[in-house]
């Protein structure tokens, strides 16, 4: 690629991101039109509806936007990597794209960066964008350790812990009202206190 690639902004259906950029990547090894694909996204912990199971969810930090590292006469042959079926646009028009600059595209990545460093207890490959429980938490974990809940109904809340109930529950005993009461939580909601 030459040097004179520029970041650019294509605005797409919300929701449909990640099948988006799946698309983009695959047709961008055969074609390789674009230098580089970037979607800022966050994993973040969601409570099922109904249910006390708590699950690990993929989230757009700028929903519906994808960025493109190309060059400025490449933007015709965007539709070769994107099904017609899905409508985007370059922003802020499709007749004159604007590019954004190398460093607020670096700042993006260095939020999302930080956002998991700061978390701890996430550890998010690059290659695959999967979501991997960091098993250093679970195995640094025993039973009296005490732990801080994080998210959840008892988000606040300090205890110690009594059990682990399979994989990836555990049981502690939280104060609430001058009493002692067992709770059984996902380990996600909780980090080890100092």
């Amino acid at each position: 690629m030459t040097v004179d690639n520029e970041w650019y902004i294509i605005k797409v259906r919300v929701g449909r991101e990640s099948v988006i950029l799946n698309m983009m990547q695959e047709n961008n090894k055969r074609l390789a039109i674009v230098e580089e694909i970037f979607l800022p996204i966050q994993y973040i912990s969601k409570r099922k509806s109904r249910s006390n199971i708590i699950i690990n969810v993929e989230q757009s930090i700028y929903p519906g936007y994808i960025f493109l590292k190309m060059n400025k006469h490449a933007k015709k042959s965007i539709g070769k990597l994107i099904n017609s079926e899905y409508n985007y646009t370059f922003l802020p028009n499709s007749d004159n794209p604007v590019p954004v600059s190398d460093e607020y595209v670096l700042e993006i990545k260095d939020m999302v960066d930080n956002f998991y460093k700061e978390k701890n207890d996430y550890n998010i490959t690059n290659d695959d964008k999967c979501f991997v429980r960091n098993e250093y938490l679970l195995d640094s974990l025993s039973i009296y350790d005490r732990v801080q809940v994080i998210s959840g109904a008892l988000e606040g809340f300090s205890g110690y812990i009594d059990s682990f109930s399979g994989k990836d529950m555990i049981c502690i005993i939280v104060e609430i009202f001058g009493r002692k009461v067992p709770a059984t939580i996902n380990i996600n909601e909780i980090i080890k206190e100092k």
